[in-house]
């Protein structure tokens, strides 16, 4: 398989895998992120692997399928506070994200998930501080939060430029909720690698 060719050649340590939602096979895609996790656990065994993957329908077999895989990260991204949900793909809703966590973490306890949030689409701070705290109460332990960037060619408008000091506000405030690593800054992107093995450290951004 390329991907584990690559990885394997290029020597990397950490390897982000993700997709678009592939909701037109029949196992949304999950079959594949179980070979490609399988063909790089085979050829680079000491990489750290995380995965960044649609909410497969909250199919608890589809996800059961992923998270057997033996993946160290397992991501799903809320994107933005509850009242803005309306930005995102239709296919995909707040408590919707919230529930493929909470199934992933009701599979395998021990596997370590992460979701990410975009700022600077008109949510409030407080709002901000609620979604921290669902995503807590669905056992999330990794987040990211940076700040959004209009595409090219675009619909949504950048309503705010967030200061680096309300990302870091916003970093404390998750850690004191019990998130284990917090990656919080205008450059932080849902791929940023917030996560290492048991006998490594990561800063908290």
């Amino acid at each position: 398989m390329r991907i584990a060719s690559a990885v394997a050649e290029l020597g990397l340590k950490h390897v982000v895998i993700t997709s678009v939602t592939r909701d037109d096979l029949p196992d949304q895609g999950a079959g594949h992120y179980r070979a490609v996790v399988d063909a790089i656990r085979g050829g680079h065994p000491s990489a750290i692997i995380e995965l960044l993957i649609p909410d497969m329908r909250s199919s608890e077999h589809e996800l059961k399928s992923i998270v057997e895989s033996g993946p160290d990260v397992l991501g799903h991204n809320i994107e933005t506070v509850r009242r803005l949900q309306g930005i995102r793909d239709p296919r995909s809703t707040y408590e919707g994200t919230l529930e493929t966590l909470r199934t992933i973490k009701r599979l395998d306890p021990s596997m370590m998930t992460k979701s990410s949030l975009m700022l600077g689409l008109g949510e409030r701070y407080d709002e901000v501080i609620e979604t921290l705290g669902d995503l807590r109460e669905a056992g999330t332990e990794m987040v990211v939060m940076g700040q959004y960037l209009r595409p090219r060619n675009g619909r949504l408008e950048v309503h705010e430029y967030v200061s680096p000091e309300t990302f870091q506000k916003l970093s404390q405030e998750a850690q004191d909720l019990g998130f284990r690593q917090v990656a919080s800054g205008p450059l932080m992107r849902s791929s940023y690698p917030t996560a290492e093995r048991d006998d490594k450290e990561t800063p908290t951004c």
